[in-house]
């Protein structure tokens, strides 16, 4: 049996070989394929700066593999519906979303304290961007917060992460340009042995989302970290988002594109303790009860049984 991990490059060159020998009866193995992202046309294709003829084969090795591999998972019920529609048929589809290996609450007061020290963050309310950039634009940031500060509230804007381009730099200008009251702090990358660090100091998390086929295919793991944690997350009701909260139990979500009810959920958690803690504590039981990987992995002994 081979697993291959992401269907295409080197790897997916390597699953199409074995495929094709076993439909030739030369070898007997079990290809098995993971897919937690969209390549193809709308997906990571249009992002990336690839070669033209990279895209075309990567593209080409996606819908091919999805079509032919022998067992699928897949992180997403947006790409179970896309493999089912190429494959003409749903058996060998597995769904396998992002886990967690155990629910871990917020760390002692001290680590929320370093990160709230280093940052000079002091006492105001800290709200969380955990991100990569890749699923928003940078202005739809400015306007959620702008909204939120527009109903009274103060804080601060905590950004950890990088993008592929100059994406916190647009979006700091941007801050600066709407001359926002509360302050943005842009963290960058941080080791990932500090991360917990970061979410154990956060009142609470946003995570936009455009809905477009990137986001609707996508499997979030950052938002299951933050919510494994007790971070209470608001975020845009796009693809997998939907599976991990639901709303007013272990989170809230708004319609995507909505930034005014999304600024207005925030402030409204920014005044309200008492519903953070709930909100929190609900996103841990979603999270214990539904993703963790000692109970996701039976689905993979599955889709891995010759």
């Amino acid at each position: 049996m081979v697993y291959c991990f992401k269907p295409k490059g080197f790897s997916g060159m390597i699953a199409m070989l074995l495929s094709a020998l076993k439909s030739l009866r030369l070898i007997n193995i079990k290809v098995v394929v993971d897919s937690d992202d969209w390549e193809g046309h709308g997906g990571w294709n249009d992002i990336l700066p690839y070669p033209w003829w990279q895209k075309k084969v990567f593209s080409f090795q996606e819908k091919w593999l999805l079509e032919h591999a022998e067992s699928i998972t897949l992180a997403s019920k947006k790409l179970i519906e896309i493999a089912r529609s190429i494959r003409g048929k749903q058996d060998s589809l597995y769904y396998l979303p992002n886990g967690v290996e155990a629910t871990s609450p917020k760390q002692e007061v001290e680590a929320s304290s370093r990160v709230r020290a280093m940052h000079r963050i002091g006492e105001m309310p800290l709200v969380l961007l955990y991100t990569r950039y890749v699923e928003f634009q940078p202005e739809r940031v400015v306007h959620i917060m702008q909204e939120a500060e527009s109903q009274g509230v103060c804080y601060t804007l905590l950004v950890v992460g990088e993008g592929v381009g100059h994406e916190g730099e647009d979006l700091e200008k941007l801050w600066q340009d709407k001359s926002m009251k509360s302050r943005l702090i842009r963290a960058g990358w941080i080791p990932a042995e500090e991360i917990k660090d970061y979410i154990s100091a956060a009142d609470l998390a946003i995570y936009p989302m455009d809905d477009n086929i990137i986001n609707q295919t996508k499997c979030p793991v950052k938002l299951v970290e933050l919510m494994s944690a007790g971070v209470p997350v608001v975020a845009d009701a796009v693809g997998q988002i939907n599976e991990y909260i639901t709303h007013n139990k272990s989170g809230l979500i708004v319609e995507p594109g909505d930034e005014v009810t999304f600024g207005r959920m925030v402030a409204y958690l920014l005044e309200s303790p008492s519903e953070r803690d709930r909100l929190g504590r609900g996103a841990m039981k979603e999270i214990e009860k539904r993703f963790l990987w000692k109970n996701l992995a039976e689905t993979v002994e599955e889709a891995l049984k010759v």
